[in-house]
């Protein structure tokens, strides 16, 4: 929208046709075209409609069709505007979730050390954590050695190697 004072300079060009507001009881009218006037995106848009106007019409037009012609022509000369980028979520990556490593699973069907995923996350992750998952896995095989060996020799999985089955 352009200002009140660079519409009003605006709708004084359009004084010279006919049918102008002039009279005092018509201030209303005139106010309404500049108000129209300043629904022009830039003042070049608002001279180029004045111009239009007063080229091919005799009479002043009326304030909707003063907003028609401007709405037009702010759209014909409209700046695009930039596309967004949609931005990945941070769940992109159905493996890993975006974290970069994969598995880690103690017991059950899926037991299997931690890993590094072959996504984007993971090669960031690598940059900025490189031993991450080598150490994850020594935690890991701690926890495995205490909690899990003794369990699977109690259960009857595997028998321990001392023979100790826990105090009972």
């Amino acid at each position: 929208m352009i200002s009140p004072e660079e519409a009003a300079a605006q709708v004084e060009r359009l004084s010279g046709l006919d049918f102008f507001p002039r009279a005092a009881d018509q201030l209303a009218g005139l106010k309404e075209l500049r108000l129209a006037m300043q629904s022009a995106a830039t003042v070049k848009i608002a001279e180029m409609v004045v111009t239009d106007v007063m080229a091919y019409q005799s009479e002043s037009p009326k304030p909707a069709a003063l907003r028609s012609a401007i709405w037009e022509m702010n759209e014909k000369l409209a700046v695009p505007k930039p596309v967004a980028v949609p931005q990945p979520s941070a769940h992109h990556c159905g493996r890993c979730q975006g974290f970069g490593y994969v598995g880690g699973h103690i017991g059950g069907e899926r037991h299997a050390p931690w890993r590094w995923c072959d996504c984007a996350n993971a090669r960031r992750a690598q940059y900025e954590s490189p031993n991450l998952v080598d150490e994850a896995n020594a935690v890991r095989d701690k926890l495995v050695k205490r909690f899990i060996n003794p369990i699977n020799s109690v259960a009857g999985l595997k028998p321990a190697a001392d023979g100790y089955h826990g105090d009972f």
